[in-house]
C-alpha cells in the first residue's frame, strides 16, 4: 500500500508537495534477509563523511588505503557511527528501481535520472547514529573510475529498511524540513515511523536534510540507493 507525506513546506532547494514518499512493507520479509545474509558477506568499512572524504563529487575515500588520521577519526565519531559495505547485485536495481520510478512520479518530482551507484549496506551497533546531512552535492561528478554519474548529481535517496522492529530500539529516520523563510522559525523534525517496519521503503529528494538517531539496543541494517541524474535546470 502507498502513503505520501502531504505537508507544504519551504524547503531547501524548492517548494515540494511531497517531501518523501514511502512504500509500506513492500520487500518480503525473506528478501529482506536474503540481503542482511548478502550484505553481512561483504567486507565493512566505518561509513564516513562528506568532510573527510577524498573529494566533494563522487569519489568515496578508501580508509583500509588511506587510514583516518587522530583528528579526522574525532571529527567523524562527532557526526556518524555505523559500518558500510558496498552491494552491486543488479537484483537489488531490479527490486528497487520501480520504487524509485513509482515515487518519482507519484510525488510530482519528476526528476531526470539514468543511473544509481553501488548500494549501501548499513549496520549500526548500540551506540551508533548518523547525524544531521544531505546525500547531495551541489558540484557535479567528474571521477572518469564512475562513468555512470560523470557530469550528475544525486537526486534520489532510497532506502530499504532490513532489521524487524523488534530486533533493536532507537535509530529512528527523522527529517528536518529546514525552512529558508525568515518568517517560518526554527526547525521541522519528522520522524518516519513506518520505516522501524521490516521491509518499508522510502524515497526522498537526494538533498533534505536527515538522520538516524542513535540505536540503543540491538543491531539494525538498511540498504540504501542513490540515484544520479544530470543537474536541475
Amino acid at each position: 500500500m502507498l502513503y505520501e507525506e502531504n505537508e507544504r513546506l519551504y524547503g531547501k532547494l524548492m517548494i515540494l508537495n511531497n517531501w518523501y514518499w514511502y512504500f509500506h512493507k513492500a520487500v518480503p520479509i525473506n528478501i529482506c534477509n536474503k540481503i542482511i545474509k548478502l550484505g553481512l558477506s561483504r567486507k565493512s568499512k566505518q561509513g564516513i563523511t562528506y568532510e573527510i572524504n577524498d573529494s566533494r563529487t563522487d569519489s568515496y575515500r578508501n580508509i583500509d588505503e588511506k587510514p583516518l588520521t587522530a583528528k579526522e577519526k574525532k571529527i567523524l565519531f562527532k557526526k556518524r557511527k555505523n559500518r558500510v559495505a558496498w552491494i552491486d547485485d543488479p537484483f537489488i536495481y531490479n527490486l528497487l528501481h520501480p520504487f524509485i520510478r513509482t515515487a518519482n512520479k507519484n510525488a510530482g518530482w519528476n526528476f531526470d535520472w539514468d543511473w544509481s551507484e553501488p548500494a549501501e549496506f548499513g549496520s549500526y551497533a548500540p551506540g551508533g547514529f548518523y547525524g544531521w546531512h544531505t546525500d547531495a552535492s551541489a558540484s557535479v561528478a567528474t571521477n572518469p573510475k564512475h562513468v555512470g554519474s560523470v557530469g550528475k548529481l544525486r537526486k534520489i535517496s532510497c532506502i530499504l529498511q532490513l532489521s524487524h522492529p523488534k530486533d533493536y530500539k532507537g535509530a529512528d529516520f527523522q527529517f528536518d524540513f529546514k525552512a529558508e523563510d525568515p518568517d517560518i522559525s526554527g526547525t521541522k523534525i519528522t520522524t518516519v515511523h513506518p520505516l522501524k517496519d521490516q521491509g518499508t521503503i522510502v524515497c526522498f529528494p537526494s538533498f533534505l536534510w536527515h538522520r538516524v538517531t542513535p540505536l540503543t539496543k540491538g543491531k539494525r541494517y538498511s540498504l540504501i540507493v542513490w540515484s544520479w541524474g544530470k543537474p536541475f535546470k
